[in-house]
């Protein structure tokens, strides 16, 4: 598995980050309501999960933490060459 993540929103890489803890949280910087798409993959790599579009309204963090999430689990099953 790789030891870093790398994080993109709405296809723009925003972020690297340690596999361990393995969360990171996106401030935004937009208020009201928004639409995202974020992806993870491992660092340097095509190997990513699935999109997952997140709709909110208000604040403006969003917590991804891709070892304990359906995106995560995919991703980890591909670097370990599972499939996914």
């Amino acid at each position: 598995m790789s030891s870093n993540i790398d994080i993109y929103r709405n296809g723009v890489l925003i972020a690297t980050v340690p596999n361990i803890p393995g969360f990171y949280t996106d401030s935004t910087g937009q208020k009201g309501k928004a639409t995202f798409t974020y992806k993870v993959c491992a660092a340097g790599t095509q190997n990513c999960s699935s999109e997952v579009t997140v709709r909110f309204g208000g604040g403006g963090a969003v917590a991804l933490n891709p070892r304990k999430s359906a995106i995560g689990d995919q991703l980890a099953r591909r670097s370990l060459g599972e499939g996914g």
